[in-house]
């Protein structure tokens, strides 16, 4: 046992034991079927066994203490590099989030090797403890990014939305002094400021704001119509 320099290496021993203690179960199974007039003898022969049993058991306990000794050894040295890793993948996780779905992103991807980590060393408290410390820290902060990220994005949606009604409202008030409706439809299809309103609806939705930008596309719509409405009823009054 004190030969063994890797937890690996007892693997073997611990193999071998077995098929000994297999051997000796064995033996006790053939030595209490037999026929023997000579209590005695069967007696001398269980306990040898039963003392082999005993230095078996002694064996066993020695490979596993040493194997586990080992492995502890091991197990806190990869452990140490797995977590220096993961820590560095979170900060880097964290720096790159620019967005809300890619913090959650972030977030889904350090939980998986959380728990892939959890699993290989689950059998030592002391990492357990490190491995759920790191977990709460890494939710806390990216959490906390996250927030950061969409009330961010809910300004820039209002700073949008309000410029594009502000262009709105002088659209409206240049389309009202059109007095063609070629000129109005040109107005309407070729307009930079025009444009402008269908580019910031473009722009919300990239902002994960759908309905604002349908609603401002209705309202460029609704501007057109109405301006068309008015023109028509500047001409039959005329």
């Amino acid at each position: 046992v004190e030969t063994l320099q890797k937890a690996g290496d007892a693997v073997p021993m611990m193999e071998e034991l077995e098929k000994i203690g297999s051997g000796l179960e064995l033996l006790m199974e053939v030595i209490g079927g037999l026929k023997i007039d000579d209590a005695t003898q069967r007696t001398a022969v269980l306990e040898k066994i039963a003392e082999l049993m005993g230095q078996l058991n002694r064996a066993r306990a020695l490979v596993g203490g040493r194997k586990k000794e080992l492995g502890s050894s091991e197990s806190t040295a990869e452990f140490a590099v797995q977590f220096q890793l993961l820590s560095q993948n979170a900060t880097s996780a964290i720096n790159l989030a620019d967005s809300p779905e890619k913090c959650e992103q972030a977030l889904s991807r350090l939980m998986l090797q959380l728990e892939d980590m959890e699993g290989r060393f689950g059998e030592y408290d002391d990492f357990l403890e490190q491995i759920d410390q790191k977990r709460e820290d890494i939710s806390k902060s990216i959490t906390a990014k996250k927030q950061t990220l969409v009330e961010a994005r809910q300004r820039r949606v209002q700073q949008l939305v309000g410029s594009a009604n502000r262009i709105l409202e002088g659209l409206e008030r240049r389309a009202s002094a059109i007095t063609n409706t070629d000129e109005l439809n040109s107005f309407f299809a070729t307009d930079s400021m025009v444009m402008k309103v269908r580019e910031v609806a473009e722009r919300l939705r990239e902002l994960q704001d759908p309905v604002k930008a349908d609603e401002l596309e209705s309202k460029l719509k609704s501007a057109r119509q109405e301006s068309g409405r008015s023109l028509r009823d500047r001409e039959e009054i005329f």
